[in-house]
């Protein structure tokens, strides 16, 4: 029996259909892939950036933080100098001279007055060594920080390839199938082109209703 024409005809485009549908749905995987990784390194490059700003707002109004820290460092040095314990000294009996009564108070508000002096002397020195500590010990963790989001990105990159590959074997049946209906498109172009009967020509023929001798 003779092969309708129409058989390898029908098989080519299984085939090219097939193949359309597999190549599509590879193409989606791959477009998916390449999207999670634009989301991954947009949300981690968001993520540097607030560190980056956060790390650059340390240094606003440096002259006002010290000022704030050099006064809390006065109060802080005249808090410790109250708190300490004072030991009793003899009770001197008042004076009712008026004049040794000023000398011994104005002896006690000078001694107090140095107290104080040396208190703001202190915390003027110390606030700009403490207020800077500070602040480069924050930005050594901020670096730290976006040395991590780095490592994050570069991770995140490197595993792209092997999304990419897995997104290529979708399909994989259709391919399968494809090159089925392929195979069958070959071996039954030429019986058809030539009038001959091929293997399996009567089962073909019965299938799609060919018929005549052969």
């Amino acid at each position: 029996m003779a092969i309708p024409l129409a058989i390898p005809l029908l098989f080519t485009a299984l085939s090219t259909g097939a193949n359309y549908l597999a190549n599509q749905r590879a193409q989606n995987a791959r477009e998916d892939s390449l999207a999670a990784e634009r989301r991954r390194q947009a949300v981690l490059d968001q993520q540097a950036e607030a560190v980056n700003l956060r790390s650059r707002e340390r240094y606003t109004d440096a002259p006002g933080q010290q000022e704030q820290r050099e006064s809390d460092l006065a109060e802080l040095f005249k808090q410790s100098v109250d708190a300490q314990p004072i030991a009793p000294l003899p009770v001197v009996p008042q004076s009712g001279n008026i004049v040794v009564n000023q000398r011994a108070q104005q002896s006690q508000d000078a001694a107090d007055s140095l107290t104080e002096q040396r208190g703001e002397a202190l915390a003027s020195f110390r606030s700009f060594g403490d207020l800077f500590g500070e602040l480069g010990r924050g930005q050594a963790r901020d670096a730290g920080e976006i040395g991590q989001i780095g490592s994050f990105k570069r991770g995140s990159n490197s595993v792209l390839p092997l999304e990419l590959e897995a997104a290529q074997q979708k399909g994989s049946g259709l391919r399968t199938l494809g090159d089925i209906f392929g195979l069958g498109s070959a071996l039954t172009m030429g019986p058809a082109l030539g009038g001959t009967a091929a293997p399996g020509a009567g089962f073909l023929g019965g299938l799609f209703g060919g018929g005549g001798g052969g």
